[in-house]
């Protein structure tokens, strides 16, 4: 992969990968490599909260 971005400055990044047989999309993605961002999810606002959880388990647990 090194020696397709070496040619490419001289050449170009199309006749480079396809001079070692390397898809273009591996080549973008191999030197530019994803940034994890690292956010966490946060819950749906209308989720329910942990006692209406609870009231809705035991309600449901009550028809058995």
């Amino acid at each position: 992969m090194n020696a397709a971005l070496t040619l490419s400055c001289d050449i170009g990044k199309k006749p480079s990968c396809e001079a070692f047989g390397i898809p273009r999309s591996s080549f973008y993605r191999f030197h530019s490599p994803k940034k994890h961002i690292g956010l966490s999810r946060t819950g749906s606002p209308l989720s329910l909260n942990s006692d209406e959880q609870q009231t809705v388990l035991c309600r449901s647990e009550d028809g058995r």
